[in-house]
């Protein structure tokens, strides 16, 4: 008796770990649309980083406490798991794997310490530190392997494209876009020469709408620069109205309801 007591306790020994090293589901925050999963199977900063690119997406970035919050509540931040910042480059810079402003912070107690050269961005050993801190990881010459967290953009649907006079000053032309991004139509507005997005705005919901067409027109605001024109149907009266945006703020600047005939 004593020897199957031992036995059934060894399988659930077994079934336990197996169930702890599981990777998390894809979930999505309704906030920003975003998804997001763990993966358990152990990698190096470096090689998590590839992975999740390979994946379509990113190593995460939090950039809010929502977003920290959110990720939290669902259990996505396992003990030691592998976040995608890093001050590598410069040290005591720490940047995000995708450029966005490293303005928010999380750091647990005493953390960033550069402890040994650590480099990189990790969920804190939640039996030394509060759960969802965060720690600076890697041990000199390379980093250790542990879990990992991937995110992924909501997709964006371009459909049409104009060009805009420079806007933001750097010598070069933007790009404004329409197009689909989730529940709504959206417009865009990218640098040209980074190609990092200046606007997004929404101009409507998809819901009832239907996108017809982009044009730039002159100045209407009086900040010298040209309005971007979208052209939208609402399906279920056949009326259409065209939205003038500013191209500096993607703001509305004026709507103006067409006649049916």
């Amino acid at each position: 008796m004593k020897k199957l007591a031992i036995t059934i306790f060894a399988i659930l020994g077994i079934s336990l770990i197996n169930s702890a090293q599981a990777d998390s589901a894809k979930l999505i925050n309704p906030e920003n649309g975003h998804s997001y999963k763990r993966f358990d199977s152990a990698k190096t900063w470096s090689k998590s980083k590839a992975y999740c690119i390979q994946q379509g997406g990113y190593l995460a970035t939090i950039t809010t406490q929502s977003e920290q919050d959110w990720i939290v509540s669902e259990g996505l931040d396992s003990s030691d798991t592998w976040i995608g910042g890093s001050d590598a480059t410069i040290e005591g810079t720490w940047t995000w794997v995708t450029g966005e402003s490293f303005s928010y912070v999380n750091w647990a107690v005493g953390e960033p310490n550069d402890h040994n050269g650590q480099d990189y961005l990790s969920f804190s050993n939640y039996s030394v530190f509060p759960r969802g801190t965060w720690d600076d990881r890697g041990l000199p010459g390379g980093d250790s392997s542990q879990a990992y967290l991937c995110e992924w953009n909501q997709l964006k649907i371009y459909s049409q494209v104009n060009t805009l006079p420079d806007i933001n000053g750097n010598g070069s032309q933007e790009l404004a876009l329409v197009g689909e991004l989730g529940s709504n139509y959206m417009l865009f507005i990218y640098d040209s020469e980074t190609q990092a997005i200046i606007k997004e705005t929404i101009v409507k919901p998809i819901a009832g709408n239907l996108l017809k067409s982009l044009t730039i027109v002159d100045d209407i605001s009086g900040n010298g620069k040209p309005e971007i024109a979208v052209l939208i149907t609402k399906k279920s009266i056949n009326s259409t109205v065209l939205q003038l945006h500013d191209s500096l703020t993607g703001t509305v600047v004026k709507t103006i309801t067409l006649p049916n005939s």
